[in-house]
């Protein structure tokens, strides 16, 4: 804060100091009587308007201000640092343009103004003009090389353009210049958390812990990315410390809920979930988790309601785009409308809920139905659907329709419970042609057991919920086994790396959709799959088949049951502990054995 003296008194120059001593300290009150005292002699003092500006922005008054740095600037229009405190009162009030102007009349009085530079590098930032943001950044650079701000801003920049390595280069530049900046080492460990490198962005969230020991904030963080770490001790711990220090954190409750519900505490996640709705009661991911564990404790009324809250999560806009302008349709019978059912989430969602279709047909005169390109040749001639349609990549689709409603809310408006799943296999059934072709291409006469190890790699829980084929290997030595792989994607090249003359053999890749795998299917004896929409198809079309369940599975496999109330043909082996494939195996090694040869006396 700099003021020159401009035709003042001794006694005024004295008061001038004492002013921006209270000003310095904190005492606005005083500081603006001592300055109007000032200004009662010399009215037109410019430091003196500009120093009340500056107060008038810090207290809100942004008009005011405006119009006092103004008033400074009338009376010495050659001062970058008015320039720059009125920019700054403009931008207050969204005037972004005039504020513009502001920061270059800085530069012309000033061509080293380096904070004028970052100031228009933010506003170009703000408005998403982020080329023109760095090259002030740049330019605030050329002038100060140890700017560390510029280097965070940068850093910022890079970050929102995608360049995250670049982004984390600045952001250590700041820290170079200023070790004491804890807002870089947060976004450092932002960018390093997005990269995948949580150990990284732990020790920098430690950074801010360190410097801000009473910042809630800096608990979540790195409590929330101790829970992607799957460290679930240190992430309840942090997150519970960011609680005792803002108590309304409904974000906290939130991760406090994910980490328990990590750990198997499925009651003390939805109670914390349940806190996050109190504080919060419109935070769609706290509704949409506590669904989660509804649902797995097979309380089904509660569940449902929550889990149609997840169109309103922000995140959802990338998962599922789609919006629809039209009404949307709540169970009514509407006997002379055409309803569109879109699919939405995974394939295995798909072939779970599809089972409503020929319920929602009794109650409209037409269903379209539409679904992923690989399902279509298998649900062409479903049950109550007068025509299918592949998945748009538009807004809304080039169909006409009356009403419309998302698959997976079809459980809630039939007001689906435990004993009413419609449960009733197979209501998925293979081409006849399909079974035929499939049968002549396998070969001998064993017990033939499909088996798939893997589901999609995107999928937020697939370290957890898939395994590896090797893990399978030691079944096809049991006498009469026929493992057939019925893996697709990059986890099928496993199988190239067998070199054990085993009886083996992987046809995922020569699977061209899903109406080759149910051909397929429909040959085979028993089917054994991770998680995947393999185990729905086989569970749909009344196939015997075993699904093995990482500790915590998906909701609609509820907890403790080896048993589905979705697929009666089917049999769940879930882990007993995080991670614990072994003993998942062993038990499936042991039925297999029971399976083929009752009197093994391994089993």
């Amino acid at each position: 804060m700099e003021a020159a003296s401009h035709k003042l008194s001794k006694d005024m120059m004295n008061e001038l100091e004492e002013a921006m001593k209270y000003h310095q300290a904190g005492h606005i009150e005083d500081a603006q009587k001592a300055y109007h005292r000032i200004l009662t002699i010399n009215p037109n003092h410019c430091d003196v308007l500009h120093l009340l500006g500056t107060i008038a922005y810090q207290t809100a008054n942004y008009e005011n201000a405006a119009t006092l740095i103004s008033s400074a600037i009338r009376n010495d229009p050659q001062n970058p640092f008015y320039y720059i405190s009125l920019g700054d009162a403009l931008k207050a009030q969204s005037h972004h343009n005039q504020a513009i102007i502001c920061y270059q009349k800085a530069i012309e009085a000033r061509p080293d103004a380096f904070e004028a530079y970052i100031k228009l590098g933010m506003l170009y930032h703000d408005r998403g003009n982020f080329n023109e943001a760095i090259c002030h950044y740049l330019k605030a650079l050329q002038i100060k090389p140890d700017f560390a701000e510029a280097y965070f801003n940068l850093a910022d920049t890079l970050c929102s353009l995608g360049q995250m390595e670049a982004g984390i280069e600045n952001y250590r530049r700041a820290l170079r210049y200023r070790p004491d900046m804890f807002e870089a080492y947060n976004n450092l460990a932002n960018a390093l958390k997005s990269q995948g490198g949580l150990e990284s962005a732990i020790e920098n969230y430690k950074q801010v812990v360190r410097l801000k020991p009473d910042l809630a904030e800096a608990y979540y963080n790195l409590g929330s990315t101790f829970r992607l770490k799957e460290e679930f001790d240190d992430a309840i711990t942090n997150l519970k410390r960011a609680l005792e220090l803002k108590p309304q954190y409904a974000e906290a409750y939130n991760n406090l809920g994910l980490a328990y519900k990590n750990i198997g505490d499925i009651c003390q996640a939805t109670e914390y979930f349940s806190h996050a709705v109190r504080i919060k009661p419109n935070m769609a991911e706290a509704h949409w988790n506590r669904s989660f564990t509804y649902l797995l404790n097979e309380n089904f009324d509660d569940g449902w309601k929550d889990y149609d809250w997840r169109f309103q999560q922000v995140r959802w806009k990338t998962l599922y785009p789609h919006r629809y302008t039209g009404p949307r349709w709540d169970g009514s019978t509407c006997a002379r409308k055409t309803l569109f059912v879109h699919d939405e989430q995974g394939l295995g969602d798909t072939l779970q809920f599809v089972r409503y279709i020929p319920a929602v047909k009794s109650r409209c005169r037409r269903v379209i139905f539409e679904t992923r390109k690989s399902l279509i040749p298998l649900l062409q001639e479903f049950p109550g659907i007068d025509k299918i349609v592949v998945r748009s990549s538009y807004p809304n689709p080039a169909e006409n329709w009356d009403v419309y409603v998302p698959l997976l809310s079809l459980p809630k408006i039939f007001d689906t419970k435990l004993e009413t799943i419609p449960a009733k296999v197979p209501y998925i059934y293979a081409d006849a042609r399909k079974i035929e072709y499939w049968k002549h291409r396998l070969d001998g006469d064993g017990f033939k057991v499909g088996i798939v190890w893997a589901g999609r790699p995107m999928h937020t829980n697939d370290r957890n919920r898939s395994c590896a084929l090797r893990q399978f290997l030691p079944r096809s030595e049991i006498h009469g086994i026929q493992l057939i792989g019925l893996q697709k994607g990059e986890a099928a090249t496993q199988a190239d790396d067998l070199t054990l003359g085993m009886d083996f053999v992987n046809l995922g890749e020569e699977l061209q959709d899903f109406s080759d795998t149910a051909g397929l299917i429909e040959n085979l004896d028993l089917v054994i799959s991770v998680d995947t929409a393999v185990a729905h198809l086989a569970g749909a079309m009344g196939k015997a088949v075993w699904v093995l369940l990482p500790f915590i599975p998906d909701w609609r496999w509820m907890m403790d049951r080896d048993d589905s109330p979705w697929y009666p043909s089917m049999r769940l082996f879930r882990q007993k502990t995080r991670g614990d494939w072994g003993s998942v195996f062993q038990r499936v090694e042991k039925e297999l054995r029971m399976r083929v040869d009752p009197t093994d006396e391994t089993t």
